[in-house]
């Protein structure tokens, strides 16, 4: 039996040095979120891309944990706070101008539309 095809909760295309914004409600009870960014231009590729993934909390402190040089970036939390996330895609340096990526939001293993 294949795998089901990936699902995304965004994809589209990033600039060097853009920052796009995607707000994700995290509901009460929630055990496990995964946040995961990849992009097109990694480390297959001369130069790379370097996406960062940085969460704004709903208290409003920052989650640096997807800002290194990982492709693809991931953050796994046990126990989120409930409340409004904010998911900041970081184009820190995207040296072919501009670049695809693929964020994946997934509570308890649900993906986020």
């Amino acid at each position: 039996m294949a795998d089901p095809l990936p699902q995304f909760t965004g994809q589209g295309n990033i600039d060097f040095g853009q920052t796009l914004a995607f707000p994700v409600t995290v509901p009460a009870g929630v055990a496990k979120a995964e946040f995961r960014v990849g992009w097109r231009e990694d480390w297959s590729n001369y130069p790379a891309s370097d996406l960062d993934l940085i969460l704004v909390k709903p208290d409003g402190s920052l989650d640096f944990g997807g800002a290194t040089l990982n492709i693809p970036e991931t953050v796994m939390i046990d126990a989120p706070a409930p409340g409004q996330w904010i998911v900041l895609l970081d184009g820190f340096e995207v040296w072919s101008g501009t670049d695809k990526y693929q964020l994946r939001v997934a509570l308890d293993g649900k993906v986020v539309r």
